[in-house]
């Protein structure tokens, strides 16, 4: 379900902008207090809905957020926060790592220099997943990446991130799979996620 507040969309502002103009005209045409109260009302309603979703972070917004730390959070050499973007339930699709087994592979990711840039990230919608407590539905985003080595060397990939609401109500990365990075529908694992 979308984020009301958080993320009205367009069509949202578009309606509420017609009610602002419609109480406006109502108001120029009969310049009475009821009118005018109207009016300001909608206006208020119109500005709130703005502020909010300014203010109040979706959590489509949340994943897209995320995916940029566990970026950052790369290339900065911090195992703190890239573990703190992994869900306890995390597990790798077809290698089946768990998140201690992550953090590992990033410490030696981390003694071979990599770096990771990524662009193009999109949220690519929700999906129906199982967590260890139960059913719960699990956002995509979906991004391409490059890797590169200190050593040498590169890698580009196609990759589906999915996140999972933990407990505490953030959203985590729950799994992650790499595609061909033309072909976005060819699975090719990650390589060092093998």
């Amino acid at each position: 379900m979308r984020d009301f507040l958080a993320d009205p969309g367009r069509g949202t502002y578009l309606i509420v902008a017609i009610l602002v103009i419609i109480a406006w005209g109502l108001w120029l045409r009969r310049r009475g207090r009821i009118a005018l109260g109207i009016a300001i009302a909608v206006s208020l309603l119109l500005l709130g809905l703005f502020i909010a979703d300014r203010m109040i972070e979706s959590s489509e917004e949340q994943v897209l957020r995320k995916t940029a730390e566990i970026s950052d959070a790369i290339n900065a050499r911090d195992l703190a926060k890239f573990n703190a973007n992994l869900s306890d339930h995390f597990n790798k699709y077809t290698a089946g790592l768990k998140k201690p087994e992550m953090a590992k592979l990033m410490e030696l990711a981390n003694q071979n220099g990599a770096r990771v840039a990524v662009w193009d990230v999109k949220f690519a919608g929700r999906v129906d997943g199982l967590s260890p407590e139960g059913k719960s539905e699990r956002l995509q985003v979906e991004f391409k990446a490059k890797v590169e080595l200190a050593a040498g060397g590169q890698g580009f990939k196609y990759v589906r991130a999915y996140f999972i609401k933990d407990p505490d109500g953030q959203y985590r990365l729950d799994s992650i799979s790499g595609f061909n990075y033309v072909k976005n529908d060819d699975p090719e694992p990650i390589p060092i996620l093998q």
